[in-house]
């Protein structure tokens, strides 16, 4: 028994069934306290003592079970531990931090380069608006609540056809207008293209309240060619061509009219070290509404943009590659670490099932025991589903970037396909910064947050469930009530989002102040419904779920002051003969390298030279192997396999 290859711990306490440590004995849940005490023991029952010997006779059953449990508690362990037990380096923490880094340099480049991205074509939509829209101004670009200035709009005939003209007129002498390097898609001057969509047939009488109308709507296009002269002399007429192209309009009839052009557009950039120029297709339409026929159209400019490929002569002060080049090789990079996180989550995912499966069989064979579902969920660890995720997150990602840089498929690439990329990347980056919690979790301040926040998580739910319920009804309510004679209310969504600012305490007296006075039933339903809510869910349901957080605050405190309710998993870990710095654990690595496989050769070839043996006290704590005794010496202590 003694030249076994087994790995032997001896426990040096008098009696053969020892006693738990104090720590453990308060760790027991209360189905283990009302376990009965075993009459030969000194002590009574911890509810592990059950779990302290496998009841096989075989040795190499018990030597085999053994090996589960000590494989059981490696797996349980932090980083920190693990490299302890088998000084192994914690190549996944390793990895996430060099993913960290480097996602979030990519990150950096990806804002920086959307911004600028972005703001050229917000600043194009300003110029365009300025040199196209008749009587646009710069209070117009200011995005301010409430607004300045009610929208642009046209109310009489007249103003139609001026707005038509100003933007024809203007189109045709772009070369003269712009500052930029925006101007035509051809050599010659393409066409304006007019298009008109309205009623197939809407004639209305208000003298005696009578109509006659189709509601089948029609669309009619023409373009609009001026003549040299005309271009010349800034005079050219809308009304004038259409009545020469027998192309009337009916403005009762009319819904929508627009005026669409295209434009292409250079933009240079400032070289560093060789950022190449971009280029885009602008697609412009100039958009009357009159959809409500209230007579009143709103105007508005619509741009569509689009990068095109470039062709030119870059010419830079240095030799240093383009710019674009650093941003793929980036991206290439983050894409391998994520490809590597990803495998190794999985794999690590993978085995844990196996561990599971496992411990399922041993439990029930030998102690007739049957793991509970919360139980095995414990085997599926949720921070390594939460790197996958954004594993794959950043890796779709990243494949769009490096469209965006290199454009391996040819194809007009838009606005949606930044803002598609950003919102895959920042959630992304989000959920890796997010699955950094997991390793402050190993120190006791920090990890007393992220449990208490676990543990409240249910009851918050739940109790968001029926907060969610009350909300909907003041959000439905508020918009029927107050939409036509408040601001804040128009839509449902504009609805929610005031009713969510008063929460937070936000805008409250203008809230209250806005309501429009000529109802006076509705402007004194106005300010009950929002008393009601503000006391409600301020008062009342903030504080609820405040106080849920803090009594989830004050048990995990209570626990790590009493000690945490052991589940019979925990009481099948806690049984451990040897402590991780005797090596015992790198005994159970089943890592086929050649390092390992030699190691495990030189093992066994010394196995039975120099066994294994690690000493164990009554409180866990691991003494210095002893010599190797005969068996009459074995009265102090007892060796098991």
């Amino acid at each position: 028994m003694i030249g076994s290859p087994a790995v032997v711990s001896a426990r040096l306490s008098p009696s053969p069934s020892p006693c738990p440590s104090p720590v453990l004995r308060r760790r027991q849940s209360a189905a283990s306290r009302n376990v009965a005490a075993d009459p030969g023991s000194h002590c009574g029952s911890t509810g592990q003592g059950r779990f302290e010997h496998f009841p096989a006779d075989d040795p190499a059953q018990q030597a085999a079970g053994e090996r589960v449990r000590r494989k059981l508690q490696f797996f349980f362990m932090n980083p920190i531990e693990k490299y302890r037990a088998r000084k192994r380096l914690p190549f996944k923490l390793g990895l996430q931090i060099v993913k960290v880094v480097l996602i979030t340099i990519q990150l950096s480049l990806f804002a920086t380069s959307r911004l600028a991205h972005v703001s050229f074509l917000e600043n194009t939509q300003f110029s365009l608006d300025h040199l196209f829209i008749l009587g646009w101004d710069v209070t117009r670009e200011v995005n301010v609540y409430p607004p300045g200035a009610g929208p642009l709009a046209v109310y009489s005939q007249q103003s139609y056809f001026e707005t038509l003209d100003f933007a024809v007129n203007a189109y045709h002498d772009l070369d003269n207008l712009t500052v930029s390097g925006i101007g035509y898609t051809d050599d010659t001057v393409p066409p304006v293209r007019l298009c008109l969509n309205g009623y197939r047939r809407a004639r209305v009488f208000p003298a005696n309240l009578s109509y006659a109308f189709d509601a089948h709507v029609r669309q009619r296009c023409l373009d609009l060619r001026p003549t040299p002269v005309e271009i010349q002399k800034h005079n050219f007429s809308t009304r004038a061509f259409l009545g020469k192209h027998d192309f009337n309009v009916s403005f009762v009839a009319l819904t929508r009219t627009t005026l669409s052009f295209a434009l292409n557009a250079v933009r240079l950039k400032e070289m560093i070290p060789a950022n190449e120029p971009d280029c885009y297709r602008l697609q412009a339409a100039l958009v009357l509404e009159n959809g409500g026929q209230d007579g009143r159209m709103l105007v508005r400019m619509n741009v569509e943009s689009h990068l095109k490929p470039c062709n030119g002569n870059l010419e830079t002060s240095g030799d240093g590659a383009p710019l674009k080049v650093f941003f793929t090789i980036i991206s290439l990079l983050v894409i391998a670490v994520c490809i590597s996180s990803f495998a190794m989550c999985m794999r690590s995912m993978y085995r844990a099932q196996l561990l599971r499966i496992e411990t399922v069989s041993l439990l029930h064979e030998h102690f007739e025991y049957d793991l509970t579902y919360e139980e095995q969920l414990r085997f599926l660890n949720l921070w390594y589903v939460l790197i996958i995720i954004n594993d794959g997150l950043i890796v779709f990602a990243s494949l769009i970037h490096i469209q965006l840089d290199i454009d391996l498929i040819p194809s007009p690439i838009g606005v949606e396909t930044w803002n598609l990329c950003a919102v895959v990347l920042g959630a992304g980056n989000l959920l890796v910064w997010v699955g950094m919690l997991r390793y402050f979790s190993f120190f006791k301040s920090y990890n007393v947050l992220i449990l208490t926040v676990k543990s409240a998580m249910p009851s918050v739910l739940r109790f968001s469930v029926c907060a969610t319920i009350s909300y909907a009804g003041f959000v439905f309510c508020g918009w029927l009530v107050l939409a036509p004679y408040h601001l804040k209310f128009r839509t449902i969504s504009k609805t929610s989002e005031t009713l969510f600012s008063l929460m937070n305490g936000d805008d409250m007296f203008a809230t209250f102040a806005q309501v429009w006075p000529r109802s006076s039933m509705i402007y004194w339903f106005s300010k009950l419904y929002i008393y009601v809510f503000i006391f409600f869910f301020i008062y009342v349901v903030i504080s609820l779920m405040i106080s849920i957080i803090m009594d989830s605050y004050e048990t995990i405190k209570a626990f790590y002051r009493d000690g945490f309710p052991m589940s019979p998993l925990d009481e099948f870990l806690a049984v451990r003969r040897s402590a991780p710095e005797t090596g015992v654990y790198r005994e159970d690595e089943d890592d086929c390298s050649l390092r390992q496989l030699c190691c495990c050769v030189r093992r066994r070839g010394d196995a039975d030279r120099q066994p294994i043996i690690a000493a164990v006290d009554d409180n866990g704590v691991t003494a210095e192997p002893p010599l190797l005794r005969t068996p009459q010496d074995h009265d102090t202590g007892d060796i098991t396999v």
